[in-house]
């Protein structure tokens, strides 16, 4: 497993300006025959396909909550204990499940994002995201507290982000369209420069 910090690595204006300059980098790159009467929206559509970003669906409602025993350091637990002394105690588990692209969880939304007092993780190959939680022998119900209190930041964060997704779904469609017909302006002045200077000779 991989550890993940959800909604705090990167953030989403960033990442939709990298998109945006990637994909009028391409059209950029068109050739004429792209902008052939009848043709255009296609070219578009699969721009458009092929560079939106789609935001994972994860199920922060139906988690499975899980004990489990792990070894750890003891001065991970206990600051100032021996180095090197491992002890075997209870962690809380919680794993949701997600389908899609998980690095865009990374993404920053707009408001503020809390710090997790628990260890997340993804396993890939179960499609799910592990928040472990030490300490729990020791305080059981400060722990499930803390995690619901995480788990409503998690749910608000990611309805934030998936707003900011849908809106840029709108804005990228007009931006793709500005694009191309800068583009296609681009390529009629060329045309008309060509045909002044053929008739010149």
């Amino acid at each position: 497993m991989q550890t993940i910090n959800l909604f705090s690595e990167y953030d989403s204006a960033t990442l939709f300006d990298k998109i945006q300059r990637e994909a009028a980098r391409e059209i950029n790159q068109w050739p004429e025959t792209y902008f052939a009467a009848g043709h255009l929206d296609d070219y578009l559509n699969a721009l458009k396909e092929r560079f939106y970003p789609r935001l994972p669906e994860i199920d922060l409602h139906t988690g499975i909550e899980l004990m489990k025993e792990k070894v750890c350091l003891l001065s991970d637990l206990q600051p100032g204990a021996k180095p090197g002394v491992h002890v075997r105690v209870n962690i809380l588990v919680y794993e949701y499940s997600f389908k899609g692209e998980l690095y865009l969880l990374g993404c920053h939304p707009s408001q503020l994002v809390p710090e997790s007092a628990g260890v997340c993780f993804v396993d890939r190959a179960k499609h799910v995201i592990v928040i472990e939680y030490t300490g729990f022998d020791k305080s059981p119900r400060q722990i499930i507290n803390v995690h619901r209190e995480y788990l409503s930041a998690l749910t608000a964060c990611y309805a934030a982000l998936k707003i900011e997704f849908e809106a840029f779904e709108h804005t990228f469609s007009a931006f793709l369209g500005s694009a191309a017909e800068s583009r296609s302006k681009e390529i009629d002045h060329r045309r008309r420069l060509l045909s002044t200077m053929q008739l010149m000779r």
